[in-house]
């Protein structure tokens, strides 16, 4: 507990006042003295009985740079004393610090804030200075948490000539191997809505659709995906998330190897998320020799760019993207 700015003017006046009347005998001095005295000891009595508020933070969901996502802060208090809110964010996130003034008993408050870089950046510490009602006395009570914010790495359409240099970009082929029909299951991005089973789709209660699976699907021969990213972390990370995505779009199974991690075989959304948030996570680390000897698609630093290699074919990823004029797609497609 400490006095602000015009609490010490305050006790400066009191102490001042008392010096005098003490000096020179002027009584009148404590209509000021007296009252002066009182504030501060009442600013003292309400700051004390405060008890140190509770706060829980929210969790959001991640997302691609250039989104944006509100980070919810709960005090719990009985308390309506007037406090100011101090937050920190990490460094991936915009703002870095925020401060805005409100009461104990506001309940959740609100922030929004924008991902700005790949990573899984933790939340900083959040501040809350408690006042009394002259605004003479303050209290801070600190606090830090371990609630992350993971930013994917930012997606790119696949859309430049160089994706026909390589054989693992088969769309055309699969087409042609499609076998007998094996069951129905719910609609994931990147379904041909050729497959939609519109007859089952109509009896649902909810704007849900239901595809066809055919036996070639369930077994689609994975691609092993392997990112080294030891130069260029995060646009390496990058055009493998890039290079994934277009993978399970067509309906191909990946699966994933980093230098701190890898991802087992899989298919749809969950799959998908859960690689962009280890690619997310990933650090400037080697893969080990055998992990990349067993790769399909490498993709990797050289140079002055990234390149992507599949049986013994490379193609700079700048080709995949077509250059320039590559999209980066904002959610990710995902969203």
């Amino acid at each position: 507990m400490k006095l602000t700015r015009r609490g010490w003017a305050v006790a400066l006046v009191a102490v001042s006042g008392f010096a005098m009347a003490w000096l020179f005998g002027a009584r009148s001095l404590n209509a000021v003295v007296a009252p002066a005295l009182i504030a501060l000891g009442f600013a003292a009595l309400s700051v004390s009985r405060i008890d140190r508020p509770g706060i829980e933070r929210s969790s959001p969901e991640p997302g691609f740079p250039g989104t944006c996502r509100t980070i919810e802060t709960a005090i719990e208090s009985d308390s309506g004393a007037l406090v100011t809110v101090e937050e920190t964010f990490g460094a991936g996130l915009s703002p870095e610090r925020t401060r805005f003034e409100t009461t104990l008993d506001a309940g959740a408050i609100e922030t929004e804030v924008e991902l700005r870089s790949r990573g899984a950046h933790r939340l900083g510490s959040l501040t809350l200075t408690v006042t009394d009602p002259f605004g003479l006395l303050e209290h801070e009570f600190g606090y830090t948490t371990a609630t992350e914010v993971i930013v994917y790495p930012t997606i790119y359409e696949l859309q430049g000539p160089g994706r026909y240099d390589l054989s693992v970009f088969p769309e055309a082929e699969r087409t042609e191997r499609r076998q007998e029909f094996d069951r129905l299951r719910m609609y994931e991005r990147g379904d041909s809505l050729r497959d939609v089973h519109w007859k089952t789709s109509a009896k649902r209660p909810s704007d849900e659709f239901v595809v066809k699976q055919f036996v070639d699907e369930t077994d689609p021969g994975g691609i092993h995906v392997v990112a080294e990213g030891v130069q260029d972390p995060d646009s390496v990370a990058s055009a493998a998330a890039s290079v994934a995505d277009y993978l399970l779009s067509a309906g191909m199974s990946v699966r994933l190897s980093v230098g701190d991690g890898s991802i087992e075989e899989g298919l749809g959304a969950r799959h998908r998320h859960a690689i962009l948030e280890t690619l997310a996570r990933t650090e400037a680390r080697s893969v080990l020799p055998a992990t990349r000897e067993s790769a399909d698609v490498l993709v990797r630093a050289e140079g002055d760019g990234i390149v992507v290699s599949m049986e013994g074919v490379t193609t700079g990823f700048d080709r995949l993207t077509g250059g320039t004029d590559g999209r980066a797609i904002a959610d990710g497609g995902i969203e």
